[in-house]
């Protein structure tokens, strides 16, 4: 019976040890399962660093390169504008294509109302060398600001150089032929080299509200006066003068179409209305000359 008992004991012994063994070996790990995390961490810790950087770099640059290319001298916009110009991405690396063209869109609207808010303040301080150099390089990479385009022609125009100033008109209107602002300029130029009908056929296509550009009708009316339609022209002159009174050149365009109407008395009392501007002193001396002749 002993002998019995000492051989369950035995066993007993046996079957502890081993369920031992068994725990130890299932809680214990080799050396290389117990670093697998951490070396798998690390790379993609500084993959997602690597991907926020150039993202984040992605997504300033267009913005440093306008700074930086406004706060260039003038003497060097002209050529040092357009190479800037022309390194801006078109597409910004966005993986989502609807956030991609949300982002293009404001970025380069932004880029180009920046870049013409530049030029009309150096307009404003009377620099237009160096308002020039920026809009001619807007135009090298976006040609269809037509802002900048119309803006362009009137500086050349204000330094005599009528035919640049329609080369950048015509170039434009080939692009959007209804432009009003372009074709507006473009009737201008006719007119000063006397294409006079040519001119009023262009500004006849556009129905602007007098009270929203008088300068327009104020072109018209110095066409049908060309034309000799002097009737037309003086009942548009009043018009004007209905809603700038004190406008000399409109009084002087008005008491030339009552001249050439033959209507000569209302016609001196224009003039003298015209001579009466502080402003402009060729108005004023050509006013007085008529009201003599008038009055002989």
């Amino acid at each position: 019976m002993s002998l019995l008992n000492e051989m369950l004991n035995d066993l007993n012994v046996n079957k502890a040890q081993g369920g031992a063994a068994a725990i130890a070996m299932v809680s214990s790990k080799p050396p290389l399962f117990s670093h697998l995390s951490v070396w798998l961490f690390i790379p993609l810790s500084c993959f997602a660093v690597f991907a926020g950087i150039v993202y984040g770099i992605d997504k300033v640059r267009l913005s440093e390169q306008l700074v930086s290319v406004l706060n260039e001298p003038p003497a060097m916009l002209e050529k040092q504008y357009a190479s800037s110009l022309s390194t801006i991405p078109q597409k910004m690396p966005v993986t989502d294509a609807k956030i991609n063209k949300t982002f293009n869109a404001l970025s380069v609207k932004e880029w180009q109302e920046s870049a013409l808010n530049k030029a009309y303040d150096l307009l404003d301080q009377g620099d237009e060398d160096g308002a020039k150099g920026i809009l001619i390089s807007i135009l090298k990479q976006y040609p269809n600001v037509m802002a900048a385009r119309d803006t362009l022609a009137t500086i050349y125009l204000s330094q005599e150089e009528p035919q640049l100033a329609e080369k950048i008109i015509d170039d434009g209107l080939k692009m959007a032929p209804k432009e009003y602002s372009l074709s507006v300029i473009k009737a201008r130029l006719l007119l000063q080299r006397e294409s006079v009908q040519d001119a009023l056929v262009i500004l006849k296509s556009f129905h602007p509200r007098l009270a929203d550009d008088p300068d327009f009708y104020g072109l018209m009316a110095a066409a049908l006066q060309r034309l000799g339609r002097a009737s037309e022209s003086a009942s548009l002159y009043k018009s004007l003068l209905e809603i700038e009174p004190a406008n000399a050149q409109y009084w002087l365009g008005y008491a030339v179409s009552l001249e050439n109407a033959n209507a000569t008395r209302q016609a001196i009392a224009a003039y003298e209305r015209a001579g009466q501007s502080n402003e402009d002193l060729a108005i004023r001396t050509y006013a007085e000359e008529r009201i003599q002749s008038l009055q002989g």
